[in-house]
């Protein structure tokens, strides 16, 4: 929207354009304060006009901008998750003589049935001049609806595994370009057969820059473990390791499968270091990235009532999974989609913090630590 507005201005000659002067001073304003474009890039004599103060007039809204970005740039695609889209599938947001003729929902692994359905009832509520194409992206080797009951597991199935079940043939990606080539490479044979390549090269990130200290190697691995022996308790039906915690460094995006360890993380270090659970960074990225494995134990008490049947508690380290029609327990340390998805987040490289000897006995890890040699 940004650069939109800003080649609005660049195109614009504010002594010829009368009655739009107030317009394109709240464009300016606008993106005076946005990170994406330089308004200093304007030529001297537009710029002094665009600053220029008029007490007389009241500012467009942001809302009235968002509206005039949309006839400008009239989207033929709306790319976006389900939660991200729906807020504005409606008027005055997204008004449906704009709507767009293909919506593609980002991480649909994740969504319920339901969701699809209510989202896409709503728009054909709206009574469109044109029907509207959906395209669902979604990684099945990734996150799936959250689920820790039994009885709910036949239907917190995501629209990919259903149209799957269906034997409709799935288009696949192969070239990964967020990752370290090192990454792809790890992650590939971890949990893609060895299919996928990376589109990038290692010269492309800032790991042969960085001293031993900061990161061992020379520059062509993406995964750093720091290995302890600390043990992680139970916290209500979450788990918690409050030493593995503290020694996890402040500059970076931080990233815990469980929501208690996520807590003790957010309370240990510096206000403005960003502290996620894997479940919620699902299709976000960051240059570095911390993962805090926190677990040393695969059951707590309220778990093992649920091993014997009891799913009138959950628990955010474990959930239920449906696969080939029977129903099992998978823990979140050896969840094969927490895992791809905690390893995948980072552009440059990972730092993973966890007890070695704990996570070795899990298959998964064990093959992690072969492959990158740790």
């Amino acid at each position: 929207m940004a650069k939109v507005l800003f080649m609005e201005l660049v195109r614009t000659n504010p002594e010829t354009s009368l009655g739009s002067e107030n317009l394109l001073r709240s464009i300016f304003r606008y993106l005076r304060h946005s990170d994406h474009v330089d308004v200093r890039r304007l030529p001297g004599w537009k710029y002094a006009i665009f600053a220029k103060e008029c007490k007389n007039e009241e500012p467009f809204s942001e809302l009235e901008l968002y509206n005039y970005f949309l006839c400008c740039y009239k989207p033929n695609i709306y790319y976006a998750t389900c939660d991200m889209f729906v807020p504005y599938a409606s008027p005055p947001y997204f008004p449906k003589y704009l709507y767009p003729d293909l919506i593609m929902l980002d991480e649909s692994t994740m969504m319920q049935p339901a969701d699809l359905v209510l989202m896409t009832s709503k728009l054909e509520k709206q009574d469109l001049a044109k029907p509207i194409r959906y395209v669902l992206l979604g990684d099945m080797n990734q996150l799936e609806p959250y689920n820790t009951m039994r009885v709910l597991a036949p239907v917190t199935v995501s629209p990919n595994k259903m149209l799957l079940d269906m034997n409709f043939v799935p288009s696949r990606l192969s070239k990964v370009y967020r990752c370290h080539p090192a990454a792809t490479e790890v992650l590939s044979k971890m949990f893609y057969f060895g299919s996928l390549t990376s589109g990038r090269i290692a010269g492309d990130y800032i790991q042969a820059q960085l001293p031993d200290s900061i990161f061992p190697g020379n520059g062509d691995k993406a995964f750093h473990f720091i290995s302890n022996n600390h043990s992680s308790v139970a916290v209500a039906q979450s788990r918690a390791n409050s030493k593995e915690a503290a020694e996890v460094p402040s500059s970076i995006l931080v990233i815990t499968p469980d929501t208690a360890q996520k807590d003790l993380l957010r309370q240990s270090l510096p206000v403005g270091v960003r502290v996620v659970t894997t479940r919620k960074f699902q299709g976000g990225e960051c240059d570095i990235v911390v993962f805090s494995c926190c677990a040393t134990a695969l059951q707590s008490e309220a778990d093992q009532k649920q091993m014997n049947g009891d799913d009138s508690s959950t628990a955010d380290d474990s959930r239920i999974q449906l696969k080939n029609g029977v129903t099992t327990r998978v823990y979140v340390i050896s969840d094969p989609s927490i895992i791809l998805v905690s390893l995948s987040r980072s552009r440059h490289f990972t730092t993973v913090f966890g007890n070695k000897t704990f996570l070795s006995g899990i298959p998964l890890w064990q093959q992690f630590f072969e492959l990158c040699h740790f």
